[in-house]
């Protein structure tokens, strides 16, 4: 059956032009050998793709070919195996260039990717997803459990590793790494892009966190940093991907993403939440709308022409980066920068361009951050609220799904569970979730916060 799953495979990568006829009898003989098999003539195959992986996968566990015990030691080989039939990347780059358009490419791309195992598209479907229903808008929650435990020689074998390269996970130069505890890089292709004249590269997430999450990031390793040149490559981006949404974590700790030391953004095929939120209408001019949204987090969303736009958004970045209110504990700096911008851009017939306004300061009372999860909320979450939650999607922990059917019973939830509303334990942390949103948002929902944060919009875009 290995020769019958390798046929399969060979039939089915050139069905996804990743390999051309003259490619075949050399694909199939490395595969054969990575197995210490005996190559044999090609006779087609019923096999399906998902069934060739598994029945290969086996047989390197069989015959002792995986390097140790554990899923990352399973996915490192199935991405040596499939990298055989994978083109190199300059090959890559050449088919996704040739393609039709931005949609085809990106359709293409992302089903090597599902159907390379690059993407782990099984695990994610695991994951647990749940609709809450809160007072401002309809939040999503979803529990991550598609990133498998690290097995014990997974963890050794972390403790021993070297650092410095590549300097950081995102880096370009993780394309065709592999042996744990790296992740496994080796079937892992990039595509080069030009954002605002500058090189970035877009991949695939490995665990997708809504539909067709993408990553682009920059060629160079530097760290996050939300100035105005964000805009540019934004609205660069979307010319581009007219169907993709492209979004930014901040730049600053707390508030930030898990990795702030490499500049990069998130993107996809999705709407969320905030992308329903009624909207207060500041300013509507044939150029540019500009309007308030109803939601925890202080947001505002800007639609029209590209070069207005674009404009607005760079003055409430400038503007935001210097806005004090002390009476509503905001400050703009004290011994560091504190104000910072999520962002969130998308292209229809306008361009639209939404702005989340952060602030990252900590204070003796709020050690964890003034605009960050009250510790009563913190059993659930405690990690930073990035953009992607910050938009209303939550990427709740693993332990939870085991955790929520014992609520009543653990110690740990006792406070949490006297200020939660009865009800099943999904909609207890949909409505936990929904409170983190307010907890995090700058400008309160209190009449007086609105209408300074209203203030604060009317003169920063306006401002020429």
């Amino acid at each position: 059956m290995i020769d019958r799953a390798i046929d399969a495979l060979t039939d089915h990568y050139q069905s996804l032009g990743l390999l051309g006829q003259l490619d075949r009898e050399y694909c199939r003989n490395r595969a054969f050998s990575l197995l210490q098999e005996e190559p044999v003539a090609y006779q087609p195959s019923s096999i399906d793709r998902r069934s060739a992986l598994q029945l290969l996968l086996q047989a390197a566990r069989d015959k002792g070919l995986l390097a140790g015990e554990g899923v990352a030691f399973e996915d490192d080989f199935i991405a040596r195996l499939t990298d055989l039939f994978m083109p190199r990347p300059s090959e890559y780059t050449a088919i996704v260039a040739n393609m039709p358009d931005a949609k085809a490419a990106t359709d293409w791309m992302y089903r090597v990717a599902v159907d390379t195992d690059y993407v782990k598209s099984d695990r994610v479907k695991n994951n647990i997803h749940h609709r809450y229903q809160a007072e401002y808008a309809q939040v999503e929650i979803t529990i991550n459990v598609s990133k498998p435990e690290k097995s014990p020689e997974e963890i050794r074998l972390a403790s021993t590793a070297s650092a410095g390269y590549p300097a950081c996970l995102l880096c370009r130069e993780n394309v065709g790494l592999s042996d744990v505890p790296r992740p496994p890089r080796a079937h892992h292709r990039i595509y080069p892009i030009s954002l605002n004249g500058e090189d970035y590269f877009f991949q695939y997430s490995p665990y997708s966190y809504f539909n067709e999450h993408c990553i682009i990031f920059s060629g160079e390793h530097r760290p996050m940093a939300i100035t105005q040149a964000v805009v540019d490559r934004f609205l660069d981006f979307v010319d581009q991907f007219p169907h993709y949404f492209i979004s930014a974590n901040a730049d600053l700790p707390i508030v930030g993403g898990s990795i702030l030391t490499h500049d990069h953004y998130q993107g996809g095929r999705a709407l969320f939440p905030i992308d329903a939120s009624p909207e207060t209408i500041l300013s509507d001019e044939a150029e540019l709308r500009v309007a308030r949204l109803d939601w925890p987090i202080s947001a505002v969303r800007l639609s029209g022409q590209r070069a207005a736009v674009a404009g607005a958004a760079k003055r409430l970045i400038e503007a935001w980066r210097d806005y004090s209110k002390p009476e509503f504990g905001i400050l703009a700096r004290t011994d560091r920068p504190h104000n910072t911008v999520n962002l969130l851009a998308r292209r229809g017939e306008d361009y639209q361009l939404t702005l989340l306004f952060r602030n990252n300061r900590t204070d003796q009372a709020h050690p964890d951050g003034i605009f960050h999860t009250r510790p009563i909320w913190q059993v659930v979450k405690r990690e930073n609220i990035g953009i992607i939650e910050a938009i209303g999607l939550a990427i709740l922990p693993a332990r939870l799904v085991t955790e929520m059917a014992h609520f009543e019973e653990l110690e740990q939830y006792r406070d949490w569970l006297r200020v939660v509303p009865e009800a099943e334990p999904l909609e207890r942390l949909g409505y936990t979730f929904s409170e983190i949103l307010k907890d995090c948002g700058v400008f309160k929902q209190d009449e007086a916060s609105q209408q300074a944060f209203e203030d604060f919009l009317r003169v920063a875009y306006e401002n020429d």
